[in-house]
């Protein structure tokens, strides 16, 4: 079984549906479920977008279990923050730390 069928079914059980019921629920033939699980097909976007609104997740979570979306690393875009930090003037990174700061406040509100 593909990795994407594996999450899928971890999704899918959490509901305790069957995978006819999630196909439904996602707006696609059972057929499609099938395929996909067989690895004759590949996930499209019509499948994710379905498959986000049914399991209530964030489009982007799906397209990522798919394969569509690359998947995040976090220490990657540190190592790019901190690249940048450096190339900067002194009173520039202090601005731009000030700047992050204030969005982080943001998100915790």
């Amino acid at each position: 079984m593909n990795t994407f069928m594996e999450w899928l079914d971890k999704q899918r059980e959490k509901h305790r549906w069957t995978r006819a019921k999630l196909a439904r629920m996602a707006g696609v033939s059972p057929t499609i479920i099938y395929l996909i699980a067989r690895g004759k097909r590949v996930p499209g976007s019509l499948l994710c977008n379905g498959l986000a609104e049914a399991l209530n997740l964030p489009r982007e979570e799906v397209y990522r279990a798919a394969g569509l979306l690359p998947i995040y690393h976090p220490k990657e875009d540190v190592e790019r923050g901190g690249h940048y930090l450096d190339l900067m003037k002194p009173g520039t990174r202090k601005l731009a730390l000030a700047y992050l700061e204030s969005l982080l406040g943001n998100e915790e509100k």
